[in-house]
């Protein structure tokens, strides 16, 4: 008869508790600073660095920090509870100019960061849209196409009667 050898047993992990929300307290701290205002904003490896208390003088600290912060933002609960942190806070210009950010910044969704790139570049001038004001859509042959479009005042120029 053979013995059978046992397997040593692992290592337990420490069951940390969630509450009511789902989330655990070092999630919802992690929700907290990714939601901030301040420099964790949209950066969820810092906010994780910063939640978990990871020690950076351990080697590979920093890529296992910023595995498991992709790990949480792939989380509908979490994602859940940073849009209700950001809910909270209402809808104004700093908001919605740190979303449009938090896209451009991000390197998960490839689609959302170039639409937020182009939105950007319209808010700031970057980029003229071409607007066809003669042919309806038609098809010109041998039209000039002209990439600006003068507007007057005309409240500034005197009366001609």
């Amino acid at each position: 008869m053979s013995k059978k050898k046992k397997k040593p047993d692992k290592p337990k992990k420490k069951k940390v508790t969630k509450s009511k929300k789902g989330i655990n307290p070092k999630q919802e701290e992690f929700c907290q600073l990714f939601a901030s205002d301040k420099e964790f904003f949209g950066n969820g490896t810092l906010a994780y660095i910063e939640a978990y208390n990871i020690d950076l003088t351990q080697k590979g600290a920093y890529d296992g920090a910023k595995a498991n912060a992709y790990k949480l933002l792939t989380k509908t609960y979490i994602l859940e509870r940073i849009n209700k942190i950001f809910e909270t806070r209402g809808l104004n210009d700093t908001f919605v100019d740190k979303q449009l950010e938090k896209l451009i910044t991000q390197d998960a969704d490839f689609k959302s960061k170039i639409n937020a790139i182009r939105e950007y570049n319209a808010l700031k001038g970057r980029i003229l849209k071409k607007v066809d004001l003669t042919s309806k859509g038609k098809k010109i042959k041998n039209a000039p196409i002209t990439n600006q479009i003068t507007l007057t005042n005309f409240k500034d120029e005197p009366d001609s009667q």
